[in-house]
């Protein structure tokens, strides 16, 4: 909804990159997007608000459907999403370096 809004009435000029690079939550939002490496790009992008409070969200539900402390909730969800996400991350960052033409 934000990067609807923001394209019809902030930047109201715009070309279909604006659109795929505009994540204005994100570490992307920390650099210009044309000067990063291409490969750089999904992990800035990954790395955002509504990532880490899904985290913390998560953590919050873990520990309230085990009955458990918070601290140890959250370091269980660090130790699985957490690894699986960078996981991903990291073939996908694969894939892009490896197919980049």
């Amino acid at each position: 909804m934000l990067k609807l809004l923001w394209f019809l009435f902030v930047q109201t000029d715009y070309d279909l990159l604006a659109i795929s690079q505009f994540y204005p939550l994100s570490a992307l939002s920390l650099f210009n997007p044309k000067e990063v490496q291409q490969y750089w790009l999904y992990p800035l992008q990954t790395a955002n608000l509504f990532e880490f409070a899904y985290w913390f969200l998560l953590a919050y539900g873990v520990s309230d459907a085990c009955k458990e402390s918070f601290s140890k909730a959250f370091s269980l969800v660090l130790s699985s999403y957490g690894v699986g996400l960078l996981l991903w991350v990291t073939l996908v960052v694969f894939v892009t370096v490896t197919y980049a033409s």
